[in-house]
């Protein structure tokens, strides 16, 4: 009977002294030295950036085309429609513009 009571008293320290797993950690967002490291988190982060490009474009109903090159030059494009006829919406578009680039917003444009 002790033993069954030492055991319940041990279970709730050991759940929180186990470490986290490595894939949930957050981490320093900055450029990673290891070029084979650097290539899987490329990969996998593609892999998430289509699947929630796909999530939204389904459950929002809106068009997207996503535009990556890789860092060994690859072109890499995601679109629920056509890339053409989403681009030809852009161009043609007047109105008022979301802006999330980093370039563009450092130099002070739209």
């Amino acid at each position: 009977m002790e033993a069954a009571a030492d055991v319940a008293q041990a279970a709730p320290e050991a759940a929180t002294q186990r470490p986290r797993p490595a894939g949930r950690c957050k981490i320093p967002i900055k450029r990673i030295k290891s070029s084979k490291v650097r290539s899987v988190t490329f990969l996998k982060r593609k892999k998430g950036l289509v699947k929630k490009a796909t999530e939204l474009s389904v459950l929002c109903h809106c068009d997207i085309a996503l535009i990556v090159f890789s860092p060994s030059g690859k072109l890499i494009i995601y679109s629920n429609k056509s890339v053409e006829s989403i681009y030809k919406r852009y161009e043609a578009y007047n109105g008022a513009i979301e802006c999330n680039s980093c370039a563009m917003l450092a130099a002070g444009g739209v």
